[in-house]
């Protein structure tokens, strides 16, 4: 219910632009409401919603959101129970949203197909300048997959895999060289 009265709030609110949200219960209903608000709101800019229970219809709620929405430019999601088809979703507006600039996405079930997903997208976005995917139980193939994004995505700073246990070390080197720039002479 406070996810649906804020979210009420933030339609014809002129002047705040962050918001944390952190560990609140909120749920699916509570991220659908948030969704709505994005679609109109033109301040904010960051929303935290980690550590709640948003899920995967929560995400693809917010995912339809930030197709339209011009200024959110850091969404964090950690620890939401999203499965794949939300990463998914996730991933299909990253495509085509261009103010993104730091999405969290870890501690949910991303696993190898969300990772595939968000490779892709990883080869059109030119703005996202971090991607945290920590504790999302990734395989070496999804990190394959990002790794071979990142030979074409040129803005992408930071990229955390940390604590994906199926990642094998030699991967995670490459991945690592990937973002080694050898000092000019």
């Amino acid at each position: 219910a406070g996810a649906v009265a804020l979210a009420g709030a933030l339609k014809v609110n002129t002047s705040v632009e962050f918001i944390n949200l952190y560990s609140n219960e909120i749920d699916a209903a509570g991220a659908v409401a948030l969704a709505d608000a994005l679609k109109v709101n033109t301040t904010l800019k960051t929303l935290d919603i980690a550590g709640n229970n948003i899920g995967t219809v929560g995400m693809k709620a917010l995912a339809d959101a930030l197709k339209t929405n011009t200024t959110l430019d850091d969404l964090n999601v950690f620890g939401n129970f999203i499965g794949t088809a939300g990463i998914e979703a996730l991933a299909d507006v990253l495509k085509v949203n261009t103010t993104l600039r730091s999405v969290d996405a870890g501690g949910n079930s991303v696993r190898n197909a969300g990772a595939a997903a968000l490779a892709d997208a990883l080869q059109f976005n030119t703005t996202l300048r971090t991607l945290d995917l920590r504790d999302s139980e990734i395989g070496t193939a999804g990190a394959r997959a990002l790794a071979d994004a990142l030979r074409v995505n040129a803005t992408l700073e930071h990229l955390s895999l940390t604590n994906n246990e199926r990642i094998s070390s030699k991967l995670a080197s490459d991945i690592g060289a990937m973002f080694y720039v050898p000092e000019l002479k």
